[in-house]
């Protein structure tokens, strides 16, 4: 347990909760094969709910990442690049390139570059769901919109 400077309380270095309301015991992963990626505000980052991070600490097969604006090359690698998987033995492996689809509603102003539900379900539906990769924007609407106008890769990703 680590203590909050401006309180003094202790605070469970996993759920992030203070230590009289941790509520790891009843975090429990849920199996799943879509991998997600969480792109939280950081404004989001020290919110009381968390949502978030419980949402990370329930999906072995997420990451949850920090920021308002990504280096290109960085956000590239994080929709694309495959996470490394422990095999047993302690070995790591490679699986192939993840295909992101960005879990957030259709801009009403302008075009979009985003695929039509039918287009996309169509594509999707060519994929195995290892191939996929959910990204999910956590912040208040209004920064959502600021994260995808600073991401411009964020904005041609397939929407659901």
């Amino acid at each position: 347990m680590t203590a909050s400077p401006a309180t003094r309380r202790l605070h469970c270095p996993t759920c992030g909760r203070p230590q009289r309301t941790c509520i790891c015991l009843w975090i429990a992963p849920v199996a799943h094969v879509v991998e997600v990626l969480i792109l939280q505000h950081p404004l989001e980052v020290d919110h009381a709910k968390g949502s978030a991070r419980l949402l990370h600490l329930s999906l072995p097969r997420s990451r949850l990442v920090a920021g308002e604006t990504f280096p290109e090359d960085e956000l590239q690698a994080l929709l694309h690049a495959p996470y490394c998987q422990p095999q047993a033995g302690g070995a790591q492996t490679r699986d192939t390139v993840r295909h992101p689809v960005l879990l957030y509603p259709e801009s009403a102003e302008g075009p979009s570059s985003a695929l039509s539900a039918p287009g996309l379900c169509e594509q999707l539906s060519r994929l195995l769901p290892t191939q996929l990769r959910l990204v999910v924007l956590d912040a208040t609407w209004r920064k959502s919109r600021k994260m995808l106008h600073l991401n411009p890769l964020l904005q041609q990703l397939p929407r659901l």
